[in-house]
């Protein structure tokens, strides 16, 4: 798995690519943590390259959703795969994480 960051202007994109196991949750934890504790309001996940998530992918971005409610982020997640949003679907996140189909409906969001 590969974890790349790019900051903009007004926001910060996490991209992921490969597989996000468990083994490779603790490069994207601290990849999340180090983005949440900088000075971005708005943080975008990109999945356009994710091809599998497990359990404890999913768990990375549930664990953050306190920090990031408190420091008011705005937290988009887009470009899955049909087999990753269906495991988002299934567990019914869409009601935590704002997901989106593209980077362009993830940057209409920008607050």
């Amino acid at each position: 798995m590969e974890v790349l960051v790019t900051k903009e202007a007004s926001y910060t994109i996490i991209s992921i690519a490969g597989e996000l196991d468990a083994s490779s949750t603790i490069i994207l934890d601290e990849k999340i943590i180090k983005t949440i504790n900088s000075d971005t309001k708005n943080i975008f996940i990109d999945f356009s390259n994710l091809e599998y998530i497990a359990s404890a992918g999913v768990g990375v971005f549930l664990s953050h959703l306190e920090d990031i409610q408190e420091k008011e982020i705005n937290l988009v997640l887009f470009g899955m795969n049909e087999t990753v949003q269906g495991v988002f679907d299934i567990l019914g996140l869409n009601a935590f994480l704002q997901i989106q189909e593209s980077k362009e409906d993830a940057l209409s969001t920008l607050v």
